[in-house]
């Protein structure tokens, strides 16, 4: 008899595991999909659902809901970026004997299309304070202060496809207008104007394609229609320091000051002229979580170690997360964004860091940073005018093959019930159907 029984719970208990190994999502394929779904009660800690919860994966831009943790923690929502420029010479006679130097503080935002570039005074302080200095023409050049930090431009874990686009655009000590320029295919003229450029248009091929090599000033654009007016578009800036320089010359020369060539610049102790802070850190994490900006995550990373590299950043990451109670042993994190294809964390992983947060001095900040379901930005089509709507704030993360949300479920006072985690990767068929699947199973779960 107990031979009998120890059989029978045997068998019930492989029973119970197969039971706990099928799917909660109803995709086409999804035996062969690699799926990873925790669904966790912060009230009781305890997960609802835990399906493949250890199991590595790629993050794509849930990514960045880890990196906004670490930046907004470490240091604090009210964080700015400073910009500084100062004359390297005397003022005589209304000549300004040396170069006009910017001092890069990493910030993001400068002439950003989504911090209102018309009211970004950068230009407009520095030329002011050259006026009140008396300061008619400058015997020099401007120039961009030497600057520590290393590893500049895009992750070197990229595809290199991937930097051929806008969204692959890289983070660079200097940044300017989100360091992206539109290239007007019929007439090849830029905005802004990208000094050195060598641009190669032609019209062939059936559909468009755009080369760009690593560290190069050519650009080839092909495909059909390249011609035709207002035809156009956006690609990354290789030297976002050279672009916002001839920027700031056309605006200084616009305004009645000059350059003078045939003088060699007089080195003596610096004038300062401007010190510029950019929108307090809380607004900017804000902005790249709702948007899905890579370049302004990569900038949150090296928050964390400015003047070092930026394996160095990852390590104080790890630091911070291991601080907080999060285990990163079985992680692969690349970059701050997400667009790393290499990187692979765990459902787990990203549920313990959700869980965490909400247990930070910072957590209400954390939380407001979300895109909100049927509401903003890449949460904008999802679950809209459902039960829902404003209560699941969500991170998305998608690439080819690749489709993720991460965030939390809130009641009616905005404060988190649950956390959820849906990672897909190597889904078959069209990831708007992968949506609507993970739709299908919130409804179901959830309410």
């Amino acid at each position: 008899m107990i031979r009998k029984i120890s059989f029978i719970l045997v068998f019930l208990g492989s029973l119970v595991n197969t039971v706990a190994q099928v799917s909660p999502l109803k995709l086409k394929g999804d035996d062969a999909a690699s799926i990873g779904v925790v669904i966790r009660n912060l009230v009781t800690g305890q997960d609802i659902v835990n399906y493949n919860g250890k199991m590595l994966l790629c993050p794509a831009s849930t990514m960045k809901l880890v990196t906004s943790a670490a930046a907004l923690s470490t240091k604090g929502e009210d964080f700015t970026y400073t910009t500084s420029t100062y004359l390297s010479g005397k003022v005589i006679d209304g000549r300004a004997m040396g170069n006009l130097v910017i001092v890069p503080g990493g910030d993001p935002t400068l002439y950003s299309e989504y911090f209102e570039p018309e009211n970004c005074t950068f230009f407009s302080d520095i030329i002011a304070k050259l006026k009140q200095l008396g300061v008619k023409e400058i015997a020099g050049n401007i120039i961009v202060a030497d600057t520590n930090m290393p590893d500049q431009g895009p992750v070197s874990t990229w595809e290199l496809e991937d930097i051929f686009y806008s969204y692959g655009a890289g983070y660079f000590a200097l940044n300017y207008a989100d360091n992206v320029f539109k290239l007007y295919t019929q007439t090849g003229t830029t905005t802004p104007f990208i000094p050195d450029a060598q641009i190669e248009i032609e019209n062939i091929g059936e559909s468009r394609n755009i080369i760009h090599g690593l560290n190069s000033n050519k650009y080839v654009v092909t495909g059909p229609k390249v011609f035709e007016p207002d035809s156009r578009v956006t690609m990354p800036m290789n030297n976002p320091s050279s672009a916002l320089m001839a920027a700031l010359a056309t605006e200084i020369e616009r305004n009645d000051i000059v350059f003078v060539d045939g003088f060699t610049p007089i080195i003596t102790d610096s004038i300062p002229l401007t010190s510029y802070n950019s929108k307090p850190l809380s607004e900017i994490l804000h902005s790249l979580m709702v948007r899905s900006d890579n370049m302004m995550a990569e900038s949150a990373l090296r928050l964390l170690a400015p003047d070092m590299p930026r394996d160095s950043a990852l390590v104080r990451e790890a630091d911070f997360l291991n601080s907080i109670g999060v285990s990163t042993e079985y992680t692969n994190i690349l970059d701050g964004s997400g667009l790393s294809r290499a990187n692979s964390i765990s459902p787990d992983f990203l549920a313990d860091v959700l869980q965490k947060m909400t247990l930070s001095p910072v957590s209400n900040t954390f939380i407001s940073l979300f895109p909100r379901a049927g509401m903003d930005g890449t949460m904008k089509t999802f679950l809209p005018n459902t039960n829902f709507t404003k209560r699941l704030v969500m991170k998305t993360g998608s690439m080819s093959g690749v489709r993720c949300y991460a965030g939390y479920l809130l009641n009616n006072n905005g404060r988190p019930t649950h956390v959820v985690v849906i990672m897909v990767n190597k889904y078959f068929g069209s990831s708007s159907n992968v949506k609507r699947s993970i739709e299908q199973f919130i409804l179901s779960t959830l309410k």
